[in-house]
């Protein structure tokens, strides 16, 4: 039984305790992935309403299943790749089963204390471990120095930080998650076809500007530290996305 996902879900209905100020925004899910609307959220910047739009205007004629692809894979790449994206510089790669198992009663414990993206971020990151640990030999140990090298820092910074202190280097890697969307989209709007019908990615969005929408923010720390783990089920998409990251990793080193 999934009950760290089931448990996410059910939080997700309740409010955290300051009102955020996007919690009018809508996403249209026939465009964008369940996510997108949760790190748009873990932000808390209303001065991003000008980034969400230049990404609208830049997707409005690409096809609505490669849109959301796009989305899928910059998720990806951003959140896994951490030292990219922020200025956390931890090094932590030595996470092990043990580590996982703190990690996920520190989440059981501090649940209240987190961001609904910090949850969803943290039970994807256990998913993949598990879907990893699961598909390798008892004696096997490439696979997960493969793996913690893209999600290690993630576990690591958690377990040697407040709940407090994760969701802002969340919401730090969020908003350049929207800025790196924003940027890659130009690109994306110089191709598509102009003579499609144009979809919106949101059905709301707020009437809000402000600053540059594809400068990039940044913030904050580094970490370390302590046997099977719980029954997760894996979400739509993780293992596969976790697998195509790690063979990009090793044609690179192979380069």
């Amino acid at each position: 039984m999934n009950y760290l996902f089931v448990l996410w879900l059910l939080l997700s209905f309740n409010t955290h305790a300051n009102p955020n100020p996007l919690d009018a925004l809508a996403v249209n899910p026939v465009k964008a992935p369940v996510f997108f609307t949760t790190s748009i959220k873990a932000s808390s910047k209303e001065e991003l309403i000008d980034t969400l739009k230049a990404i609208d205007e830049n997707l409005k004629y690409y096809p609505a299943d490669s849109t959301k692809a796009f989305l899928i894979a910059e998720f990806y790449k951003t959140f896994f790749q951490l030292e990219k994206h922020s200025l956390e510089n931890s090094t932590f790669s030595a996470i092990n089963k043990q580590n996982l198992i703190t990690a996920q009663k520190k989440l059981e414990q501090n649940i209240s204390k987190l961001s609904k993206m910090s949850e969803f971020l943290l039970v994807e990151i256990f998913i993949s471990y598990k879907n990893q640990l699961d598909s390798q030999e008892p004696s096997e140990n490439s696979g997960l120095a493969d793996i913690n090298s893209l999600i290690g820092p993630w576990v690591g910074y958690f377990l040697n930080n407040t709940p407090e202190s994760f969701n802002s280097l969340v919401s730090e890697v969020s908003t350049n998650y929207l800025k790196n969307l924003a940027s890659i989209s130009k690109i994306i709007s110089l191709h598509s076809d102009k003579t499609a019908e144009p979809i919106s990615l949101f059905t709301k969005l707020p009437e809000l500007n402000t600053e540059d929408p594809t400068e990039a923010l940044t913030e904050e720390k580094p970490s370390s530290n302590t046997v099977s783990l719980p029954e997760i089920a894996p979400t739509e998409g993780a293992s596969e996305k976790i697998e195509e990251l790690i063979e990009k990793e090793v044609e690179n080193t192979d380069l």
